[in-house]
């Protein structure tokens, strides 16, 4: 305020030589000076007002930052073990969060390090053996339902009989999830359901064939194959005999029959099942020969009643 009056006071008494050398030699310049030294002077004023009001709120700012700072200063000079007191609670909040979103994920073995942690540097251990606790029940009920998707994933491939498969499937399962007792004999599981249902396709060729039944036979026969040894087939080999002998008189009677009658497209079927299940026999030599003849009669393009030699 005083550098403001004394500018004013100075800007006056140029307006006032302004007039007085205005009015001796008519010369305005310095009139004009003065007119524009007072009206900027005069539009200082707000601002001369202002300043102190506006340096009170800047010192109050800075004196709240410096202690801010003081503050900062202070509890970076404090020790590991004071600042962990200070900050106990809000660390154990934090800490709690990280293990409870673990278990969300499932990382578990993260779950329990945290846990560690908590008793080591607080030594809050009944908390913490309570929460290890929790984790480990969570992981638990959580293996159990891996345990089982896997399981009945391995059951879907045991319907279909598909063994290479099931021993992938019950490695990758022991392998997995190893901690679990449950998945001890996955792979045995696999080897006991193999020799179930070969001891299903014996008992159901023996049947058949006791019963005559040789279409049965045959396809049981055929499936048990990929079963037997050549020392597990021996008990078999008698019946497998009859059952292949009048499978294949069978064949050979439909397909007299079908000649007989006219009836080419059965007759070149029978004939390529006979070539396809006895391809060493003299039957499927003959059937051969006459292949083309079958086929063209067939087709319609042959005689149709002129019966082949065979």
């Amino acid at each position: 305020m005083v550098l403001f009056g004394t500018l004013l006071a100075l800007a006056a008494a140029l307006l006032c030589c302004g007039v007085i050398v205005a009015g001796r030699t008519h010369e305005p310049l310095m009139l004009a000076a003065g007119l524009l030294a007072v009206i900027v002077v005069a539009g200082l004023y707000p601002i001369a007002t202002a300043l102190p009001t506006r340096h009170a709120q800047l010192q109050t700012s800075l004196d709240a930052i410096v202690h801010r700072l003081d503050e900062i200063g202070e509890s970076l000079l404090l020790s590991d073990e004071t600042r962990r007191a200070v900050y106990r609670d809000h660390d154990l909040a934090a800490i709690r969060k990280a293990i409870h979103d673990d278990v969300e994920r499932a990382q578990f073995d993260g779950a329990l390090s945290l846990i560690d942690r908590m008793i080591r540097l607080y030594g809050s251990r009944d908390e913490a053996e309570q929460l290890r606790s929790d984790v480990q029940t969570a992981r638990a009920r959580w293996l159990d339902r891996k345990i089982n998707d896997a399981s009945a994933k391995l059951d879907a491939i045991l319907a279909r009989h598909d063994w290479p498969a099931a021993e992938l499937e019950a490695r990758r399962i022991e392998e997995m999830y190893a901690e679990s007792p449950r998945v001890k004999g996955m792979q045995r599981r696999v080897a006991d359901g193999r020799d179930r249902h070969k001891h299903h396709l014996e008992r159901e060729f023996l049947e058949a064939a006791s019963k005559d039944d040789i279409e049965m036979a045959m396809h049981t026969l055929r499936e048990l194959d990929a079963y037997l040894s050549e020392d597990e087939a021996a008990p078999f080999r008698e019946v497998a005999r009859g059952v292949v002998t009048k499978k294949r008189m069978n064949l050979g009677v439909q397909f007299k029959m079908a000649v007989h009658d006219g009836d080419w497209p059965a007759a070149l079927r029978i004939g390529k099942e006979i070539v396809e299940s006895f391809p060493n026999t003299k039957m499927a030599a003959e059937i051969r020969g006459m292949r083309e003849q079958l086929e063209a009669r067939a087709t319609g393009e042959g005689p149709h009643r002129e019966q082949p030699g065979a």
